[in-house]
Formats: structure tokens, C-alpha cells, sequence
């Protein structure tokens, strides 16, 4: 069975990280898990459930539990292959690196450039990720590595990933935190409206693509502040870093970088 496990990972350790977990059968990929954050992940794997009413909370990654509880999750013995959208590297990451700069270069003009990474940030989140899938036998995904090998690592960007997936030219307007520089003449109810149809409209092509996914908007989510709005928008995230790892799997993405970390975006 192929399955990817899949992170949108938080840079600090206050944030939470939305994590999906698929897999492959009778030829369609499969949410078999989808969460807010780790541990309601881990919960998961306790045959416990998400209550998307709560407010998920930030943690150190902790690498191997995540692949143990995805392995439970789906009852076999590996986990094919792991995507994160975090800067991850076979050497130290000090700062801005070619990753970042050929993805700017290839998408900087759909609004898609790359942030740049430092030594603080992603830090040791960054280290704890690409060093504990390097101990779990995962090697990185890097500029000539060949789409579509397993036991790998890949490094992923959503936003880039959704011009593909959604058919748009320009990077979407769906991040909670930068509403008014999307909108600024709209209200801020119209501005919630505006980002729950937008998620929406995400979702509903992902389900299209992945097949199980439960998730749905509260129609009260409206009515709640944009930080209630977070958890979705990290979940949607984690579900697109999958839909990457599938490209990868089907020999249709490509990396952006250099040999020593690449971010990789599914071709046209």
C-alpha cells in the first residue's frame, strides 16, 4: 500500500500543525486521517476523534511518533513517503537558500515567491524534522533525486501547488491572517464570507482528487474571529502537501533547488 504522510508544519512551537495521512487503494488515494495538530493526530491513533470546536495547540515535532501513529492509523508496517512544508536540508540552514530562490525565480511573478529561512527560524524545528526522518531511513528529496521513489522526504509549498491544483494564474487569497490586504474595502464580515467560500472552493476540488475526506465548514464559522478560521486553513494545507506527495508518487513533480534540499511543485 502506498501512503503519504503529510505536514504543514508551524515554524515556531506556539502554532499548531495540521498533519493528513493518506493512502492508496484499488488505485485512488484515501484521507484515512486528517488534524489540526499533533496530538489530535496522535489521538487519532487512539482511536480517538477531532473536535474541530477546540482550539488545537503548538508542540516540538516529535518525528517518530508521527510515523508510528500513522502506521497504526493504517495498520502496516512503513509509511511511503513523508511531504512538509518547512525549509528541511542535508546541511545546516543558515539562510536564504537556492530552493527558495528558484522557486521565487519560476513563480515570484503569480505571488508564489518563497520565504526565506534563518537559523531561528524554522531553528531546530526545521533540524528535528530532516533529522528524524533521516533516522527513520527516509532520504531528502533533492534537485536530481527522480519523482516517484518512496522512503523519501520531500519539502513542499502549497501556494505554488494550488495554481496547479486549482487552474489559476495568481497565488490565492485563503490565508486567514492577511484578509485585509486581500480585501481592504471589504467589511470584516465580508471578509470571513469571502475566505469561507474560498476554503470551500479548495476543499471541494480536494475531494475531487482525495477521496474520504470528511471535513466540512461549520456554517458558523462566520460568526467566529479569523483565528478560528487557523485550523482549517492548516488542514487544507496538510491535505494539498498530500496531493503533492501523489503527483511526486506519479512521477509528476518537480524540484526546485540544488542537491543539497529542493521544494518540490507538481508539473502542468
Amino acid at each position: 500500500m502506498l501512503s503519504i504522510l503529510a505536514i504543514d508544519a508551524a515554524w515556531t512551537e506556539t502554532e499548531p500543525t495540521g498533519v493528513a495521512l493518506l493512502k492508496k487503494e484499488n488505485g485512488k488515494w484515501i484521507c484515512a486521517a486528517l488534524a489540526p495538530s499533533y496530538n489530535d493526530f496522535y489521538q487519532l491513533a487512539k482511536g480517538g476523534f477531532v473536535n474541530w470546536d477546540d482550539k488545537p495547540k503548538g508542540e516540538q515535532p516529535n518525528i517518530e511518533k508521527l510515523i508510528e501513529s500513522s502506521k497504526t492509523i493504517l495498520g502496516i508496517e512503513s509509511i511511503s513517503l513523508i511531504t512538509v512544508d518547512m525549509p528541511v536540508s542535508k546541511i545546516p540552514i543558515v539562510g536564504r537558500r537556492e530552493a527558495e530562490n528558484a522557486i521565487s525565480r519560476k513563480f515570484g511573478a503569480k505571488g508564489c515567491s518563497a520565504h526565506t529561512p534563518s537559523v531561528l527560524r524554522p531553528g531546530k524545528i526545521g533540524i528535528s524534522y530532516s533529522e528524524g526522518c533521516f533516522k527513520n531511513g527516509y532520504e531528502l528529496g533533492v534537485l536530481n533525486t527522480k519523482s516517484g521513489l518512496i522512503n523519501h522526504l520531500l519539502e513542499v509549498y502549497p501556494h505554488p501547488a494550488l495554481l496547479r491544483l486549482m487552474n489559476v494564474d495568481y497565488r490565492l487569497p485563503y490565508k486567514a491572517g492577511k484578509t485585509g490586504k486581500f480585501w481592504p474595502d471589504a467589511s470584516i464580515n465580508e471578509r470571513k464570507v469571502k475566505l469561507f467560500n474560498m476554503y470551500n472552493e479548495i476543499l471541494n476540488v480536494l475531494k475531487k482528487q482525495i477521496h474520504g475526506i470528511t471535513l466540512t465548514l461549520p456554517d458558523n464559522l462566520i460568526t467566529k474571529p479569523f483565528s478560528n478560521f487557523k485550523r482549517f486553513e492548516d488542514s487544507l494545507d496538510a491535505l494539498v502537501c498530500g496531493w503533492i506527495g501523489m503527483k511526486y508518487l506519479e512521477g509528476k513533480a518537480k524540484a526546485y533547488g540544488d542537491s543539497t534540499g529542493a521544494i518540490w511543485v507538481p508539473c502542468q
